[in-house]
């Protein structure tokens, strides 16, 4: 049996259903508008540079002699152990990512640095948002209502 005919009957089934039909007005708006698709396509990797050139920095603000190829090959690995469900939001998974890939590059002290400032590159913008969940909580509930 397929994974899909699994899920189907099950309550994960309803929810994937409610995600996609509530997709469906953005499918509907980039198939309608094959300019706006291939502009997400094109920037999702300008994007993904952008984010690696801003880690690089934040490398070179504790080591400086930091490569950007380095940088570029070892800290997606670190996202993604920040990724892993073991953590609230990735922190210390991150951290300790960062810490073991790159101690042995620049030590030990300017990775662990590095992993602090990565923690506020996406604990910063997480805690400016804050104050708007509830918000976003009480819209939504009036939504279902």
């Amino acid at each position: 049996r397929s994974a899909a005919r699994l899920a189907a009957g099950s309550r994960l089934g309803g929810r994937l259903s409610a995600f996609a039909d509530a997709l469906a007005p953005a499918r509907g708006a980039l198939s309608e508008e094959p300019g706006r698709a291939a502009l997400f396509i094109a920037a999702a990797p300008v994007i993904w540079a952008l984010h690696l050139i801003q880690t690089w920095l934040l490398a070179r603000a504790v080591a400086p002699e930091a490569m950007p190829l380095e940088v570029a090959a070892l800290a997606p690995i670190a996202i993604l152990a920040g990724l892993a469900p073991a953590t609230i939001a990735g922190i210390g998974a991150r951290d300790i990512g960062v810490t073991a890939l790159f101690g042995g590059l620049y030590g030990v002290e300017a990775a662990a640095a590095f992993g602090a400032l990565t923690l506020l590159r996406y604990g910063l913008p997480a805690l400016a948002g804050a104050p708007f969940a509830a918000q976003l909580a009480s819209r939504s509930a009036e939504r279902r209502a």
